[in-house]
């Protein structure tokens, strides 16, 4: 069973692959097709033609792969600013590339990723310093039950 991002992208697909304007128009007229009017694509099925498919199925990407994820991409980025990843990201790409995509020579374990971070802890007995105790074993589970855990690689044409 397909989910419905899943089923999008292969409506996209199918658009992009459309030979004539007839295909475009029934692939656009079709009730699986509807999609399209939750990504903002509100025009008429006989303006989507073989000239601007590439727009519209442009637009539908954006849609499903960008807006529709925002909010927990900026969460993510939230993240990495207040680990002061974020800015090193920026300064240096090159050298953080490896820290967000995979060579496939080094496999990243949960030990290594967790060995990236040095935790400055809080004075012993303070209130704060029991509630990073909480967070870091949180933070340190969780990552350890990601570990080994399958990746999905999005491959852009």
């Amino acid at each position: 069973m397909y989910t419905y991002y899943t089923k999008s992208l292969i409506f996209i697909s199918q658009l992009l692959g459309a030979k004539s304007n007839d295909e475009i128009r029934t692939l656009v007229d079709s009730e699986e097709f509807a999609f399209r009017f939750d990504a903002g694509v509100t025009m008429p099925s006989t303006s989507v033609t073989l000239e601007n498919k590439e727009e519209v199925a442009g637009a539908l990407a954006m849609h499903y792969l960008v807006y529709s994820c925002k909010g927990k991409l900026d969460q993510f980025k939230q993240g990495l600013s207040c680990l002061g990843m974020l800015e090193l990201a920026r300064r240096h790409p090159q050298l953080m590339r490896p820290l967000f995509l995979s060579s496939g020579k080094v496999k990243l374990t949960a030990s290594k990723f967790l060995n990236l971070f040095k935790v400055c802890w809080s004075p012993m007995g303070s209130n704060r310093k029991d509630r990073e105790d909480d967070v870091i074993y949180a933070w340190t589970e969780y990552v350890h039950s990601c570990d080994g855990k399958c990746c999905i690689r999005i491959n852009f044409v």
